[in-house]
């Protein structure tokens, strides 16, 4: 993925997928890469990031190649009660778009 915005200032770039901003820094980084982070390394991956200020941020995913075919185990999956819901998922987000598309997976309200 590339993109052309602003790019990534060097200082910076080393501490991109630490899991906090500067005190009061509103300028919309968060825990996102903190967690795209951690799900990719923990996969056996890596984020490989280039980046210029001025011109932009280019980023790629690179993960092991799968080795053979995957079967769950049998412990790890286990049927949805069929008594219905038996449990509640808060959503914050400062996106309403997102919410409403998490409430709509997650068969529930935005209210």
């Amino acid at each position: 993925m590339h993109d052309t915005g602003a790019g990534i200032a060097r200082d910076v770039l080393p501490r991109i997928f630490d899991r906090s901003s500067p005190q009061g820094d509103r300028r919309g980084h968060g825990l996102g890469l903190a967690v795209c982070h951690a799900i990719v390394t923990a996969l056996g991956g890596r984020i490989e990031l280039e980046s210029t200020p001025g011109q932009g941020t280019a980023a790629r995913v690179v993960l092991p190649e799968a080795s053979g075919t995957h079967e769950p185990r049998k412990d790890a999956v286990r049927e949805a009660p069929a008594t219905g819901r038996r449990g509640s998922v808060l959503v914050i987000d400062d996106e309403p778009l997102i919410v409403k598309m998490l409430a709509a997976v997650l068969g529930g309200s935005t209210t």
